[in-house]
């Protein structure tokens, strides 16, 4: 592309002209990044509420795979387990701790009976869920972690799920 002819300039201008770089402004640069800074506010919490859902999902997938795993063990021995081993022929899977709901689904029972079993899980975006499962009341879901297990439904607890 050709330079246009600048008339009325002395000679030492037109050069400083024909060769100034072509670049952006201060004020051009400062508004591409106020730009960038108003879209990473956007995006980030949202970003960061997917997780956390993702985390939670998680969790609430562990204990249903330890509660099938549990009714599975039920049907053929008419009692729950707290045995890992136990668990994990019937789920393979299974992420489970003794103690530590943060680190696996963490399974108790009510005092005195193994016909009724509660499992624990904190989710990595520190959200607990929890199962109350009895062979005669049902199943009962909470957001309470069930670290000793009741032998009636927990109150708070909805047979509909969390």
């Amino acid at each position: 592309m050709k330079r246009p002819i600048l008339v009325g300039m002395s000679a030492s201008r037109r050069l400083q002209r024909c060769h100034a770089d072509d670049g952006f402004t201060l004020i051009e640069v400062v508004v591409v990044f106020v730009i960038l800074a108003i879209l990473t506010s956007i995006a980030v919490p949202t970003l960061l509420g997917l997780r956390n859902a993702a985390e939670n999902l998680a969790a609430q997938s562990g204990l249903r795979d330890v509660l099938f795993a549990e009714k599975a063990h039920f049907l053929v021995n008419e009692a729950y387990t707290e045995d890992p081993e136990a668990i994990r022929a019937d789920e393979p899977n299974t992420l489970l701790h003794p103690s530590d709901a943060t680190k696996g689904v963490v399974v108790v029972f009510a005092p005195d009976t193994t016909a009724t079993v509660c499992l624990s899980r904190a989710s990595g975006a520190g959200t607990v869920f929890a199962v109350w499962k009895s062979t005669i009341d049902g199943t009962y879901y909470g957001s309470e972690g069930l670290w000793i297990c009741p032998s009636t439904p927990p109150p708070g607890f909805s047979g509909a799920g969390w």
